[in-house]
């Protein structure tokens, strides 16, 4: 994307993510963005944007045909770079219905006597010092119907997707997270002194600054580095073992077996996509493209015939569209549609 000087902070912020949505989008042009985000301004009119595509995800949502229809208009010249793109947005955002109950957020901090936490505090602020306090601070983060953008206090930004627990617990000395369940997106703030970490059970994973995303299901764990380098450490004494990532790389394993890995080269720009709002296949097995719509479509697929279930499919869609991706599925392979009113059903034209 062409940088213009005369172009408002958040008309730039519009481009750039409809840009980032385009499946042309060059590594290049995502290194220029990261450096343009790095600027707080930029950062906030982009997070903007960010807030409003996932309510896109949302179940009142996704369904509309007709905000559909807004949505990739809006995308579509916002990208052309049109002078009407901003308007295009406040347009967008006022044709969206209220916005449905906040997920759950649960915290709990040490608390220490009202009097010593007030005299603390003061001096804290009077000295402009950043405290954390004698004890730890701890977090409960949920995402259940929709998307969901978390800022951590050392500002670390994470997206959790639909389904996602995360739990996170940060003291002087280290900054531990714990993912309980479904998939994370990290952008870590670097800190030389506190090492972060993720807990997945069968494994950690330590970074001082990187961008990698964590699926944990219940079958099976992956982790995908987008950017910087991270280790994934897992098992113990005669099992232990230990894999520096570089971007690109994806280790995955599954939790029957955990002490067996399997590592292997992806697109992260692609592994990523969900947190764009968008599901990027490219030859994947019919199975687990299935497996990922589901994720977030209403009313879901289903897969009737396992003889499909190796059968690749590619392309770009727009998660939580679940009848488009299997109609444009059944017009380039030998399945059928059946239409229920509570799943979308997928067989083979052979049978």
């Amino acid at each position: 994307m062409d940088e213009n000087n005369t172009v408002g902070v958040q008309e730039q912020a519009d481009r750039w993510f409809a840009r980032l949505l385009a499946p042309d989008c060059s590594a290049r042009e995502r290194e220029t963005f990261e450096q343009w985000r790095r600027v707080p301004e930029h950062a906030s009119a982009y997070g903007q944007r960010e807030r409003l595509w996932r309510r896109f995800a949302e179940p009142e949502v996704a369904g509309d045909p007709r905000l559909a229809a807004l949505r990739e208009r809006v995308l579509a010249r916002t990208a052309a770079g049109g002078a009407a793109g901003a308007s295009d947005w406040q347009q967008t955002l006022a044709a969206l219905p209220p916005r449905a109950r906040p997920e759950r957020i649960v915290r709990k901090r040490r608390t220490w006597p009202l009097a010593i936490a007030a005299s603390i505090c003061a001096l804290a602020i009077a000295l402009g010092v950043r405290f954390m306090g004698t004890g730890s601070a701890e977090a409960m983060y949920v995402s259940m119907g929709a998307l969901r953008e978390v800022a951590l206090e050392d500002g670390t930004r994470v997206q959790l997707d639909v389904g996602t627990e995360l739990a996170v617990r940060f003291d002087g000395d280290a900054r531990a997270v714990t993912l309980r369940r479904g998939r994370a997106l990290f952008d870590v703030a670097h800190d030389a002194q506190r090492p972060f970490t993720v807990d997945l059970g069968d494994s950690q994973v330590t970074v001082l600054g990187t961008r990698f995303q964590i699926l944990r299901s219940p079958d099976d764990v992956s982790v995908t580095l987008d950017r910087g380098s991270l280790r994934l450490d897992g098992g113990t004494g005669a099992v232990a073992r230990s894999e520096r990532l570089v971007p690109g790389d994806q280790v995955g394993y599954s939790r029957q077996d955990p002490s067996t890995w399997h590592k292997r080269r992806v697109d992260s720009a692609a592994e990523t996509a969900w947190s764009r709002g968008r599901l990027v296949f490219r030859a994947t097995p019919l199975a687990e493209a299935v497996r990922e719509v589901n994720r977030y479509a209403n009313p879901k697929l289903h897969l009737a015939d396992p003889s499909l279930s190796d059968l690749r499919v590619s392309g770009n869609f727009i998660a939580g569209d679940g009848d488009l991706v299997a109609s444009t599925w059944a017009a380039t392979l030998p399945l059928r549609v059946e239409k229920r009113s509570d799943e979308i059903v997928l067989r083979s034209i052979r049978k």
